[in-house]
């Protein structure tokens, strides 16, 4: 098993460089651009104690995560150049196509998901693995209700098996053996886009198509084909049970604005190199600019 991650930088820095320095949802969620580097130094050095780390990236996320910070990560790659004419809104379809890149069983891991342990065999060994089912309600929910608002009043091409299942799969831990299902799920979320493409323009909101692309299309595509996603945390867990159980952290929502200073200090503390190398960036960074 090998893990990988992915880093499209297009949506990232592009909306960085649009925002307000102060806003927290610009820096992935984290409250400062320090501490969300610190997480990818983290991500990737807790995943290396257990399994291979690779990285796929475009050109930029080469030149800030292995040029500069000098992450170790034994493979990597620059393929989501390929995405440069892709709408910055579609962040999700940098890791679809990471996945579907893929050719050996691999787990997808974001860059706000710790591994403090290796995962079980049982869980390497699946097919198709998830962090877990979700379930919303509220504005989120309404991603899950879109299939028949958008077939009635906007008339979207969607594909036959969309809209079967109540529930998204959690993509902070992802990927299994069938690596050809993940290759079929970038197919389809592409081919979604494209023949879509016309009726997505402002002020249509970009943004909710991915995670129902990636989540809410991965469930929809492995209940059709009667395949079952082994998830790690079930609905009924709080992250206590499932840190005992497993020892691994997503800082999913408010996390980062509630732990991203102790990230921080733990990088400073145990990785101090790597921190050394993120504040030398970053002032350069802020020179050029």
């Amino acid at each position: 098993m090998q893990v990988i991650q992915s880093f499209w930088t297009k949506p990232a820095l592009l909306r960085q460089a649009q925002a307000p320095t102060k806003n927290w949802k610009e820096f992935g969620g984290w409250t400062t651009q320090t501490q969300h580097w610190c997480s990818w130094v983290l991500s990737c050095m807790t995943a290396r104690q257990h399994y291979p780390v690779h990285l796929i990236t475009d050109s930029k996320g080469k030149e800030i995560l292995i040029d500069a910070l000098e992450l170790p990560y034994q493979r990597v790659s620059t393929a989501l150049d390929e995405l440069s004419e892709l709408h910055s809104d579609y962040w999700a379809f940098g890791k679809l196509y990471a996945y579907q890149c893929q050719t050996e069983p691999f787990l997808s891991v974001d860059a706000d998901v710790y591994l403090w342990d290796r995962l079980l065999p049982y869980i390497e060994n699946a097919d198709l693995i998830c962090q877990e089912h979700e379930y919303f309600d509220g504005v989120r929910g309404l991603v899950w209700l879109y299939p028949e608002a958008m077939r009635h009043t906007r008339g979207f091409a969607l594909p036959d098996w969309v809209g079967k299942v109540e529930y998204a799969c959690n993509a902070g831990v992802f990927g299994g053996k069938n690596v050809a299902f993940f290759a079929e799920l970038w197919e389809a979320a592409e081919s979604f886009l494209q023949q879509n493409h016309l009726k997505m323009q402002d002020p249509f909101p970009r943004e909710l198509m991915n995670i129902f692309c990636e989540q809410y299309f991965a469930a929809c595509l492995a209940a059709a084909k009667d395949l079952k996603f082994m998830t790690i945390r079930s609905d009924y867990e709080n992250w206590g049970q499932v840190f005992a159980r497993f020892r691994y952290t997503h800082l999913i929502h408010q996390g980062k604005k509630q732990f991203g200073q102790q990230v921080e200090t733990k990088v400073k503390q145990t990785y101090p190199e790597y921190y050394a190398r993120i504040l030398q960036y970053e002032k350069e960074i802020s020179v050029t600019h």
